[in-house]
Order: C-alpha cells, then structure tokens, then sequence
C-alpha cells in the first residue's frame, strides 16, 4: 500500500491528547509528548515503534497499526529505558 491510498484513511485516525502526525517524503509519524513513537517508510516499508513509553503512547501506536494492516511482529521497537517510563523521561 502507498502513502497515497492511505492518506484518506489518516483522517480517520483517532488521536490521543498530545499525539501529533507528521507526514512527509512517504513517510508517517507520530510524536506523543515530542516523542516519536511511530514511524513508517513506505519507500522500504520499514516501520518503527517506540512500544511500552506509556499505555496511552501503545495504544496509539496499536491504533495506527491496524489502521496501516500492519503486523507489530514485523516492527523494529527502538524503545530504549524501563518498561512504561512514559513519554519523553530520560533515565
């Protein structure tokens, strides 16, 4: 799928507080709390998470997921630091 079939699809995109998508050069963001906790390349197809900063940061990266049919078995998680140590700490 491209990012133009997909683009319609966006809009329908519930966001949580604080969550913002970014969308530029075929790829698609999502920053939570000026984190970034996805992010897709549809030039390689390569997906990326930041899984377990929050509960609300997973749910939003599960929302955008199956929004995109994307499968979170085939996602690279750059999550670095303890479980749920919420958006943006630094340890």
């Amino acid at each position: 799928m491209s990012l133009t079939q997909i683009l319609p699809n966006l809009d329908s995109l519930k966001m949580v507080k604080e969550a913002k998508l970014k969308i530029a050069d075929q790829c698609v963001q999502i920053d939570h709390y000026n984190t970034t906790i996805f992010k897709h390349d549809f030039n390689t197809n390569k997906t990326e998470i930041n899984r377990d900063c929050s509960k609300t940061s997973n749910t939003m990266i599960y929302r955008v997921l199956d929004l995109l049919n994307l499968k979170i078995e085939n996602c690279v998680n750059t999550h670095q630091g303890k479980k749920m140590n919420y958006s943006g700490s630094v340890e």
